[in-house]
């Protein structure tokens, strides 16, 4: 008897352990009806498959936060890579998993995954330098085209070809 209670208690221990959400809405900081525009070029996002009901594609990203410095697939320099998408995304859901944290983002034109190394102490943190809380539209008018540069909010000038501006 005590070993099959035991064996109960640690199946539950086990249970609620894994797949457990990264934390609630609140906690990283975004709703489901919150606007979002990911700030990370199209270039470093990569095609999984398309979405089995929607048949819209999904695409993920590895991202991680070591300190302050934010890096896309091990580039810190990922904001000099090329053109942010300019699709306004919503928060989907969120998941840890044993080898990174994933935030998924849905579209009318696609899913993305952000997936964070698990070095990466503080997801929230990360996901403020990833992406523009709004819509494309006031994502559009907060920023500042020059000479066909992209200028960020902080001041980093990307260099950008304006005629290879990349749409999903």
């Amino acid at each position: 008897m005590k070993r099959i209670s035991l064996i109960i208690i640690c199946i539950v221990f086990l249970c609620l352990n894994t797949g457990a959400e990264v934390a609630s809405d609140d906690k990283i900081g975004l709703s489901k009806t919150q606007e979002i525009v990911i700030k990370i070029p199209r270039k470093l996002l990569t095609y999984d498959k398309p979405s089995i009901s929607t048949g819209l594609p999904i695409f993920f990203t590895f991202a991680s936060m070591v300190g302050e410095e934010v890096a896309v697939y091990r580039a810190t320099d990922w904001q000099m890579k090329g053109w942010p998408l300019m699709t306004t995304f919503y928060f989907e859901k969120s998941s840890k998993k044993k080898e990174y944290t994933e935030i998924e983002f849905r579209s009318n034109l696609a899913y993305l995954k952000l997936r964070f190394a698990p070095e990466t102490a503080d997801v929230n943190a990360a996901l403020r330098h990833l992406v523009f809380v709004g819509s494309v539209g006031t994502f559009e008018s907060d920023q500042k085209l020059v000479d066909g540069s992209f200028v960020l909010v902080d001041g980093n000038r990307i260099e950008v070809d304006l005629s290879k501006a990349a749409q999903i």
